[in-house]
Formats: structure tokens, C-alpha cells, sequence
């Protein structure tokens, strides 16, 4: 009952929202408070099951490993934003944002 109200005023699932939630803090980590950390250390941190359930979950949001996201992407400005181009298309991190 709660996952079908949450659905219709937030617009997706439960589970969805905390993967986005979890996505966005990885994001987070991985660019303003420790650069050097591996991603077997943040799957970890924000209790992924491994490295892979990470790479997974960045697959499904970016189409793209967590390596390769980074890699690829840059910070434009002082603002929460990462931008990354893929396919001819521009995506932004700020999509996830949630506050």
C-alpha cells in the first residue's frame, strides 16, 4: 500500500528512489570527499553487495561503468553538477539530485 501512494506522488517505486539516492551519494563521495577512493571501497561503504552490484546500478542509470562515468565526465562550475556526454546526448548527474 505505501510503495503504490509513494508511486503516485513521487512518480516511481520505492525502490527506485533509494537507488537513486544511494547513485547520487556515490556520485557524491566519489567527487567532493575522497577522489581517491577505489569503487570496491564505496560499494562497500554504501553497502553494495560488491563492486559489480555498483557497476549494475551505474549501468542501469548511466549506460556506462563507474570508471568510465568519471572519465568521461566533467565539473562545470561551483554547483552540484557533473556533466557527462554520451551519444551524441548530454547527461547530468543533477537529474538524480535528490534534496
Amino acid at each position: 500500500h505505501i510503495n503504490r501512494l509513494f508511486k503516485k506522488n513521487i512518480g516511481i517505486s520505492i525502490k527506485r528512489f533509494h537507488l537513486i539516492v544511494l547513485f547520487r551519494k556515490t556520485i557524491e563521495q566519489k567527487l567532493s570527499n575522497n577522489t581517491k577512493e577505489s569503487f570496491t571501497q564505496i560499494a562497500s561503504e554504501f553497502q553494495y553487495t560488491d563492486q559489480s552490484h555498483l557497476n549494475k546500478v551505474y549501468k542501469n542509470f548511466t549506460e556506462t561503468t563507474p570508471k568510465d562515468f568519471f572519465n568521461k565526465g566533467s565539473i562545470l562550475g561551483k554547483e552540484d553538477i557533473f556533466w557527462h556526454f554520451k551519444n551524441c546526448c548530454l547527461f547530468s548527474s543533477l537529474l538524480f539530485r535528490i534534496v
